[in-house]
């Protein structure tokens, strides 16, 4: 249940893709996101949906080629059903590894959204967040914070106890409400 001073405050949600992706995987379910709009849009009215995601711009392989075109096509999927992408290319590290964080993009975001929503819900569950949200408290947001019940950081679990207009919500325990069916 969502308070009617949250549900009629200016809202903004902002997803950790990479987060959602591999909490996904140690969850063993996939969101459909369709779904989670209709289920945002009956909670909070947001005022928009920012997805920040990484594209290999470069892959190196025929497989990571057909990934990234996937991946892209989904990304596309995304924005026709109301969900505006923030794509940043995916970095190529020396010894084949590969980074791509978008912790300072949501932040950036955050600071030039702060007039505009009273809510601020965050779909990840990464401590990394927690000065961004304890700022953001101080400043009297509301902040509803989702994630994966295996990825929800001790740190940003224990904010959203202790502090009024702070809370979270395991993704877990919505999962028949927002989950991908093949």
């Amino acid at each position: 249940m969502v308070s009617s001073q949250v549900q009629n405050a200016r809202s903004g949600v902002f997803i950790d893709a990479s987060n959602i992706f591999w909490g996904a995987r140690e969850a063993d379910f996939r969101i459909d996101f369709t779904k989670l709009k209709e289920y945002l849009d009956a909670r909070f009215s947001p005022t928009f949906l920012n997805y920040y995601c990484c594209e290999d711009e470069n892959p190196s392989t025929p497989e990571f080629a057909r990934r990234a075109e996937g991946q892209k096509d989904f990304h596309n999927l995304l924005e026709g059903i109301g969900y505006s992408v923030i794509r940043k290319p995916l970095k190529h590290i020396k010894g084949g590894g590969t980074k791509c964080d978008v912790d300072v993009d949501i932040a950036v975001d955050l600071r030039n959204y702060e007039d505009d929503i009273d809510c601020i819900i965050l779909f990840s569950g990464d401590s990394d967040y927690l000065p961004m949200v304890e700022y953001y408290w101080k400043a009297g947001k509301f902040i509803r914070i989702f994630s994966y019940e295996e990825l929800l950081s001790w740190e940003l679990k224990t904010f959203g106890i202790k502090h009024p207009r702070c809370n979270y919500k395991i993704l877990n325990e919505i999962r028949s409400e927002i989950e991908f069916k093949n």
